[in-house]
């Protein structure tokens, strides 16, 4: 009795593995981007909410209207606002901002 040694896998098994890997990531990659994208929706939801919940602690702290606006810098020692579309996030400021495009701005009230 003469014992192979076997090694390795067959080219039949490499093309079954390789196609399972094939389904298994067509149906995960599209699933991750998705999901990657509702991630970015509500971290950009949950940033202008936060900028709200400052405006108005601000407003009734001050006793003055306080306007939240989009700054391409809001963590800069004196944040500007910005007509620009791409905003980082949003700064609350007590001066009020009236943007030149029209872009909306909130404005909170004590």
């Amino acid at each position: 009795m003469d014992a192979k040694l076997i090694r390795g896998f067959t080219l039949w098994e490499l093309m079954t593995s390789l196609a399972v890997i094939g389904i298994l990531l067509g149906i995960g990659v599209p699933s991750l981007m998705e999901l990657q994208r509702n991630m970015a929706i509500t971290s950009a939801a949950n940033d202008l909410v936060s900028a709200l919940l400052a405006a108005r602690a601000e407003a009734v702290k001050r006793q003055v209207p306080v306007t939240v606006c989009a700054s391409p810098n809001p963590l800069a020692a004196a944040p500007a606002c910005s007509p620009r579309s791409t905003s980082r996030g949003w700064t609350p400021s007590e001066r009020p901002w009236s943007p030149p495009t029209g872009r909306p701005t909130a404005s909170m009230s004590p």
